[in-house]
């Protein structure tokens, strides 16, 4: 991913998809998206607040802190309840 970023040069928050070919184990790019992760609250909690260094930078000017995350884990759990 690094050679697509230097490549791209996406200025803010960015969101690259790829898809395992599982024969070959090789990935695929499949898009790019210019926009903050579902995940980033995750990442808040774990002290990556990507959503305000990206307001600081583009209202303040401030350079992002990129001190590293806070060590603990997180579950992602998405449901679907329908009822007719």
């Amino acid at each position: 991913m690094d050679v697509l970023t230097r490549a791209f040069r996406p200025a803010g928050p960015t969101n690259f998809q790829f898809r395992r070919d599982r024969p070959s184990g090789r990935f695929f790019l499949l898009e790019i998206n210019p926009r903050l992760s579902s995940a980033t609250s995750i990442r808040r909690a774990l002290g990556m607040n990507e959503a305000a260094m990206c307001v600081a930078y583009y209202l303040d000017g401030e350079r992002p802190d990129f001190a590293g995350p806070r060590p603990g884990g997180a579950v992602r759990y998405i449901e679907d309840w329908i009822t007719c």
